[in-house]
């Protein structure tokens, strides 16, 4: 159709003939009217079939236009084959409308076309039905529908329950051309969306170079600017929140049901909760064999605390530690890992109620030291403290008292003690043999009042016989400072610092020599006499002689009682020279000695003198060894003295000088 030019419009009902012989009227005040035509007679004879016949308000017949020809609506100069322009001047709302019918009211309308100048927007519009949708086909076949909830089906014309559905094909492989949704920024990176066509049918969202994901694959980022991210829960409480409904306890079974699994190539770190009590969490590390896996903690570094948030170690725990292997209550941790086993240890339940501590690795070694369920300690080796080089089987090294006045409530090296505070209470140290069964020996400590900086003795035992079961005490240092010997208290006076209580008292042999004395008694008085022996017999503790130095005379003086209070006299001795004429003296030697001496034989000497002699003629002892008769011949002193005062007397008589 050929281009008309119209005039310039001057009045509401100016008039104008076009070529094709339409005559056009101009309605409105110029410029803002409009030309409107009807054919004349002179118009109708120029029309052809490209023209459309009009009857009133209806059309009839087909409206054609060359290929090379344009279409104008609203325009006397379109630019496209079809080119509607309105103005908006009688209905602001629409610029222009393409509708199935003529009918004004949409909800008539089963589709238009439509665009408003007053909100910019163009509109495609289905309202034909009380369900109106709208399609795009592409090649003959749908590509797009939006149904009356105004929800959006790409791929899909029946599965359209939410705002976007998107259906494509699923696939094993995840690359650019497999996905179900690609999202693209302009260079080219964005997200696939898809699923997997083999069970369990998962989706996945992978961020890639999503025109070559063989190229390049970038971080996946939810919510990089606030906001918290849920699993299984529609309210994330943190950044990160999973929850589920089907919980399961730990297990090595690969793949199975837990809150998280976190997979590198055959391994696996499963988190979860158990769902039996006490509902614990826990980290499980397994393989595809259904076998353990080591886990680790901060393997490259850092400590690691539990129970407190401010670890000063490696493992920083505030609370209890427990350590087993099950049922059996067994549980070992080893400290070291050096390739020489021996540099390394392991502590540990015993199994039967008690704790021990193992030289080597956790299954080797030897049992170093134990407790037992009773708080016994036992240790193998030497047992040093405050040293690092024990010499003995338990060597004490302490800072100490320099002195010999030992403050009880200083340093001290050892405390022996019992639980008690009574008399005869204190610690004791015990002798035994045979790894500990066979005790013989003691030394214990016994209270004698029991107060603060108590008094106490020092008493050493020793088991008698085989069949005593109790150790019997020996001797013991009073608290004083005496040493008692066969008895427990002071015998006489706590004068006497060495008190020995026996049927046979005391033996003391030299093995110096000739030169060296078997004993020495020193008395360090500096005036008058010394004693330095007292005898004493019976239960009354009488005097009956003693050794002393006679500082006067410079002599060691013997001394026998002789108090005339000790004595009951019954006249002058009588016959003095029979009875010593009746005493058999020899020359003779000591057995074993070499030198000649006059002597006496003590069985014919007590057949005179029975007092000078003890012992019995020919006894033995039970071994048959012989008990050897004794004899003090300063018993004739006296017989002696009134011998020769009877021949002084006889001399005088007779006048011989």
């Amino acid at each position: 159709m050929a281009q008309i030019n119209f005039p310039v419009a001057t009045a509401d009902g100016q008039t104008f003939e076009a070529p094709t012989g339409v005559i056009y009227t101009y309605t409105g005040t110029p410029p803002n009217g409009f030309w409107s035509g009807s054919f004349g007679i002179a118009g109708l004879n120029t029309l052809d079939a490209r023209y459309v016949e009009k009857t009133g308000d209806s059309m009839t017949g087909n409206l054609t236009l060359g290929s090379s020809a344009s279409l104008g609506i609203g325009t006397n100069s379109p630019d496209a084959a079809l080119k509607i322009q309105a103005s908006n001047s009688d209905n602001p709302a629409t610029s222009f409308a393409i509708r199935q019918n003529n009918a004004a009211d949409s909800a008539q309308t089963s589709f238009s076309i439509e665009a408003s100048p007053t909100d910019g927007v163009s509109r495609l519009i289905s309202s034909a039905t009380s369900t109106p949708q709208l399609a795009l086909y592409t090649g003959g076949n749908e590509a797009v529908r939006i149904d009356s909830s105004s929800n959006v089906g790409i791929g899909t014309s029946t599965d359209l329950n939410q705002r976007l559905c998107v259906q494509g094909s699923s696939n094993d492989t995840i690359d650019e051309t497999k996905g179900t949704l690609k999202v693209e920024a302009s260079g080219g990176n964005g997200l696939l969306l898809g699923t997997y066509a083999s069970s369990p049918y998962s989706s996945y969202i992978q961020s890639a170079y999503v025109q070559d994901t063989s190229t390049a694959r970038y971080n996946l980022l939810l919510n990089p600017i606030g906001g918290n991210v849920g699993i299984g829960t529609s309210s994330p409480a943190s950044a990160l929140n999973v929850q589920t409904n089907t919980a399961t306890g730990p297990s090595l079974t690969y793949d199975s049901a837990n809150i998280l699994n976190l997979d590198y190539g055959t391994i696996q770190l499963a988190v979860g909760i158990d769902p039996s009590s006490p509902f614990g969490s826990y980290l499980q590390s397994r393989d595809n064999t259904n076998g353990a896996r080591t886990l680790n903690l901060n393997p490259a570094g850092g400590n690691v605390g539990i129970g407190r948030s401010d670890p000063a170690q490696a493992l920083d725990v505030e609370g209890h530690i427990r350590v087993s292997t099950g049922s059996a209550g067994l549980g070992f941790i080893q400290f070291g890992d050096d390739t020489n086993s021996f540099d390394n240890y392991h502590i540990g339940s015993n199994g039967v109620g008690g704790f021990e501590i193992f030289n080597k690795n956790i299954g080797q070694g030897i049992s170093m030291m134990s407790i037992d369920s009773n708080a016994n300690m036992t240790v193998q080796g030497n047992l040093g403290i405050g040293t690092s080089s024990a010499g003995a089987r338990t060597h004490i090294v302490n800072t100490g008292q320099a002195t010999n006045a030992l403050n009880t409530a200083g340093s001290l090296s050892l405390i022996a003690s019992e639980s008690g505070g009574g008399v005869n209470n204190g610690g004791s140290v015990v002798f035994a043999a045979a790894s500990g069964a066979w005790r013989f020996a003691a030394i214990k400590g016994l209270v004698t009042n029991g107060a603060n900086n108590t008094e106490g003795d020092l008493a050493f035992f020793t088991r008698q016989n085989s069949t005593d079961s109790t150790l019997t005490e020996r001797m013991r240092i009073h608290h004083e400072g005496q040493v008692l010997i066969g008895t427990s208290s002071l015998t006489v006076s706590s004068l006497y610092k060495l008190q020995v209580i026996g049927s046979r008292g005391a033996m003391i042999k030299s093995t110096g020599g000739g030169g060296a004395p078997t004993l020495t008694l020193w008395n360090n008085n500096s005036s008058g006499d010394s004693n330095l022996i007292d005898f004493r017999v019976n239960v009354t503790d009488a005097t009956v002689g003693g050794v002393a130095h006679d500082r006067s005379a410079g002599l060691v003086v013997y001394n026998t009682t002789s108090d005339y209070r000790a004595k009951t006299l019954n006249g002058r001795v009588r016959n003095s020279g029979s009875v010593i004429d009746q005493l058999k003296v020899y020359n003779g030697t000591m057995n074993g000695a070499t030198l000649e001496l006059p002597m006496l034989v003590a069985h014919e000497a007590q057949e005179v003198v029975p007092y000078c002699v003890t012992g019995t003629k020919d006894e033995v002892d039970s071994d048959g060894n012989p008990i050897y008769q004794g004899m003090d011949v300063s018993k004739l002193v006296p017989l002696l003295i009134a011998e020769i005062q009877d021949l002084r007397k006889r001399l005088s008589d007779a006048n011989i000088d």
